[in-house]
């Protein structure tokens, strides 16, 4: 894993940590590794806390638009939901941070339909899978200009264009929905890892640094493969739409 871990996937660096007493080592991004728009320091996110429950971040954090405004990030289950919370001032979305949508161990900047769902070394490995595949298997971001789709205006008269466009954005969110629920899937995984409780509610972090210990991205990628595959090939039942 050792030589894995030097030379990553498409050129990217993998930072290499100690992973226990015997001395094996833990592939895992450095900051550096990840585009500098969507990093987010883990500095910064003191109040914030990793939920098993909700397979994601939730808890208070400073807004970067309003200065001395304190913005709380809501979850799905019963002690960090908010249903009724009203829009944040200059967010797309009420949301300042999520974890890759891969790994779930890096907090990556959020709150605009600009933002990408992956660290950079699983970007990485995202794309060449892409690539390989000759289609948009799996979602970068949420907007369709990660699709490298535009439909413009001259398109709107081409009824075969708008088709196009119509199917692959439909496909684009029918994965977003798959990938969304990998993410809190192993989000609770790396509790597992971590605590042995997938249940466990923990700061983001002790959680974060935890994962460097315990957490193979390499092996994560594998899973998240392996997991979409089986979920796209699952039959739905009637007018499930996730």
């Amino acid at each position: 894993m050792e030589d894995r871990a030097r030379a990553g996937v498409g050129g990217a660096r993998w930072g290499e940590r100690p992973m226990n007493g015997l001395g094996k080592l833990s592939a895992h991004p450095s900051p550096g590794g990840i585009t500098r728009l969507n990093y987010i320091p883990l500095a910064s996110l003191e109040e914030v806390a990793v939920c098993g429950p909700c397979g994601d971040a939730v808890g208070p954090h400073p807004s970067s638009r309003e200065p001395g405004t304190m913005l709380i990030q809501a979850g799905e289950c019963s002690t960090h939901t908010d249903p009724g919370q009203p829009a944040w001032p200059g967010y797309d979305f009420n949301r300042y941070v999520e974890l890759c949508r891969c790994c779930g161990t890096v907090p990556l900047r959020s709150g605009t339909r600009w933002a990408t769902w992956f660290c950079g070394p699983c970007m990485e490995q995202v794309k060449l899978l892409n690539e390989r595949l000759g289609r948009y298997a799996i979602p970068v971001g949420r907007h369709s200009l990660h699709q490298g789709r535009l439909l413009s205006p001259r398109h709107l008269e081409e009824p075969l264009e708008v088709q196009i466009f119509l199917h692959a954005t439909n496909a684009a969110s029918d994965a977003m929905k798959m990938l969304r629920r990998w993410a809190a899937h192993i989000v609770r995984m790396n509790l597992r890892a971590i605590r042995e409780d997938d249940d466990a509610v923990v700061p983001l972090r002790v959680y974060a640094h935890a994962a460097q210990v315990y957490v193979d991205p390499f092996d994560r990628f594998r899973e998240m493969c392996e997991w979409l595959g089986r979920e796209s090939r699952a039959p739905r039942e009637e007018g499930d739409a996730s």
